[in-house]
């Protein structure tokens, strides 16, 4: 999901904590252009809602100062949709099911240099 917005919230029906909390149960990937310092009402941007967003769903958030920033950012959004891979797994039945659970992905490759991945922070199962 790609979303443009300055994260400011002045209509929603539901908190910031339960819109992240429905983010975390997605499995949506969640990228974010933020357009800060546009808004008539400042006071209302919340940037860091943006990129907690984008981390807890292992996206990224891009904040821009500039037309041609927002067009780079735009470029690189599409880039990583495209070089996404998807990695799942069953995990083992455990008591405190419904807990959030983090995770960690490391990545080598022989030869490749540095290698640079994204994920989200964790994950919450529906069953107990």
């Amino acid at each position: 999901m790609v979303v443009v917005s300055d994260g400011g919230d002045n209509a929603s029906r539901r908190t910031s904590a339960k819109i992240l909390s429905l983010a975390r149960r997605s499995d949506a990937v969640i990228y974010a252009i933020g357009i800060l310092g546009v808004s008539p009402i400042e006071e209302e941007e919340d940037a860091g809602l943006l990129k907690r967003l984008c981390k807890d769903t292992g996206g990224a958030v891009y904040l821009p100062r500039s037309l041609a920033e927002t067009i780079a950012m735009s470029t690189n959004v599409a880039r990583d949709l495209r070089e996404r891979y998807t990695l799942g797994f069953a995990p083992a039945v455990r008591a405190d099911a419904r807990a959030f659970r983090t995770i960690a992905v490391t990545v080598t490759a022989g030869g490749r240099g540095r290698l640079r991945v994204r994920t989200r922070s964790g994950y919450l199962t529906d069953t107990p």
